[in-house]
């Protein structure tokens, strides 16, 4: 073939070089190890906030238990009793075996969708209307018309670093039917007119 003369032959550009290089072995163990330490800190606070939501899941459990025995006791027009069992920190409902009046006695009876406290979270006491304070075990009776069952659970965290400030109380109010949670310890409101306890000679 004929080269034509005053024509250079066609020159393609070489290809470029690429100047993009992989990761050394001492920045991968670099980025590894910001890794480990960020994620070991998320696990330390993790744990820490463990108790806590803990508390807060055991106070929305028996919110949900005391919904769950006023419609049963509405459905089936029969009277219920709400046991809290603090010896061996469980709850349940509990079917009566007749219909004689026993609020807040300790009969025998059958049990329904027992619940045990979560590890770490304890009930403390249960309060009534008045304030008395039943320890050991309290029967909280709930009727088909709604007028009774008011009732305030106290629960905390066990262990000696824990104080007033982790513990939730649970309050059930049959007038209005309504179930509240709320950080600390309350109690029920005394009527404008309930009278005072009068002073002691100590006090004086």
């Amino acid at each position: 073939m004929r080269r034509e003369h005053g024509k250079k032959p066609l020159q393609y550009p070489a290809a470029p070089h690429d100047k993009r290089r992989g990761f050394t072995l001492v920045e991968l163990t670099l980025v590894t190890l910001i890794i480990s330490i960020a994620f070991g800190v998320i696990i330390i606070r993790m744990d820490n906030l463990a108790p806590t939501f803990r508390l807060r899941k055991a106070s929305r459990l028996i919110a949900a238990q005391i919904r769950l025995i006023q419609d049963e006791c509405a459905l089936d027009n029969r009277k219920l009793f709400l046991v809290y069992e603090m010896s061996e920190q469980q709850y349940w409902i509990e079917i009566p075996e007749n219909d004689a009046e026993s609020a807040y006695s300790f009969g025998e009876g059958e049990r329904i969708g027992v619940e045990k406290m979560p590890p770490g979270v304890e009930i403390v006491e249960v309060l009534r209307p008045d304030n008395d304070r039943m320890l050991g075990q309290a029967k909280i009776e709930f009727t088909p018309t709604g007028e009774s069952g008011s009732h305030i659970v106290h629960l905390r965290l066990r262990g000696e670093d824990y104080g007033d400030e982790d513990l939730l109380s649970v309050k059930f109010n049959s007038f209005s039917g309504l179930t509240s949670i709320s950080e600390g310890h309350i109690e029920f409101e005394r009527p404008p007119d309930a009278p005072t306890e009068a002073p002691t000679e100590d006090e004086e």
